[in-house]
């Protein structure tokens, strides 16, 4: 992996649908637009992919990167794979369901829907885009289910970003990321922290945040600091929903890789 060359940057365009308290249907936009390698990068909704004949409803929205040149649209693809590849898993747990009613003898009621909700975060520049986007799959029959959709691209090669690659020794990274996500949750989050005190279950949950780069799959880097998403079930009792944690950067640069360096650096400017 080669250290991105971060001089002249940037073109710069920061959409953050607000973590949180923030409230999701607030949008906040800071435009600062400067020559880079990759031009004039802007950031844009655009309505997700609907399949059509498949008993799912597909409703919401997804960033896509505005800009004339074929990093742009290598990295728009990219997006919006993620997100079909995410509705054929939806799909198909849909299907596999249906199976097992009829088998139970159970008719079918209701709508299975799949929708994308303004709560999460975007960040692009001319260096990175970042999505953590909040997801919500309903089975009929009334059984739902909150998650994240979560991306990060190194734009000039269209490199997809695992959390382990932002750092120097991922393993001793996750740990601080572990420690730094509890704490933090039990300083904001209630339902985290009663959840993590329940008798005979607070182990289950506190697993949910063992430093394993399986429970710190869906992240973003926004302007403050690391943005995890958690889905519902992996760190807390179920009607607490899909929950987020965001890790200020200070906690985490002495660990970051040059790739860690280059994309933080570009994110927090």
């Amino acid at each position: 992996m080669t250290r991105t060359n971060l001089g002249g940057v940037l073109a710069l365009i920061f959409i953050v649908m607000c973590i949180g308290a923030c409230g999701g249907s607030r949008v906040e936009a800071k435009i600062t637009n400067k020559d880079s390698q990759l031009g004039t990068v802007k950031i844009s909704l655009k309505a997700i992919p609907a399949p059509q004949g498949v008993g799912v409803s597909f409703t919401g929205s997804y960033p896509v990167l505005v800009g004339l040149n074929k990093e742009i649209n290598r990295n728009n693809t990219e997006i919006r794979n993620t997100i079909i590849e995410d509705e054929r898993s939806f799909i198909s747990a849909v299907n596999q369901q249906e199976i097992i009613n009829r088998q139970a003898g159970i008719e079918p009621g209701g709508y299975n829907t799949y929708e994308v909700s303004p709560r999460g975060v975007a960040l692009a520049n001319s260096v990175l885009a970042s999505l953590l986007l909040a997801k919500t799959q309903a089975f009929a029959g009334g059984v739902t289910f909150s998650d994240w959709i979560s991306i990060t691209l190194e734009l000039s090669t269209g490199m997809k970003v695992a959390i382990s690659d932002l750092f120097k020794d991922p393993k001793i990274a996750l740990a601080v990321i572990s420690k730094r996500s509890e704490s933090i949750l039990e300083s904001n989050n209630s339902c985290f922290k009663g959840s993590i005190g329940m008798k005979g279950l607070s182990r289950l949950f506190e697993s949910g945040l063992d430093p394993k780069s399986q429970n710190f799959r869906d992240f973003a880097l926004t302007r403050t600091g690391l943005a995890l998403g958690f889905p519902q079930d992996q760190i807390a009792e179920d009607s607490c929903g899909a929950i987020e944690a965001v890790i200020p950067y200070r906690y985490l640069r002495p660990y970051l890789s040059n790739l860690g360096i280059d994309l933080v650096t570009s994110s927090d400017g």
